[in-house]
């Protein structure tokens, strides 16, 4: 349903929200749903939702819909 759906998103959102407040390489890759990028350019940026590391380590992954 669409409620549901927006429930998803939002929940990813968050998490990708978590990833950019990260500072340092560090500290980003210790999460198990963020990646750091070190060739990003903003600094907000760098650490980043990673839904790959977040399935693989048990981190529920919403699933987008096609």
């Amino acid at each position: 349903t669409e409620v549901k759906q927006l429930r998803q998103n939002q929940g990813k959102q968050a998490t990708e929200d978590t990833c950019n407040k990260m500072k340092g390489e560090t500290a980003c890759n210790n999460k198990p749903f963020c990646t750091y990028n070190a060739t990003e350019t903003d600094e907000n940026k760098k650490c980043k939702f990673n839904e790959t590391k977040a399935s693989k380590s048990g981190v529920p992954v919403t699933q987008t819909q096609t």
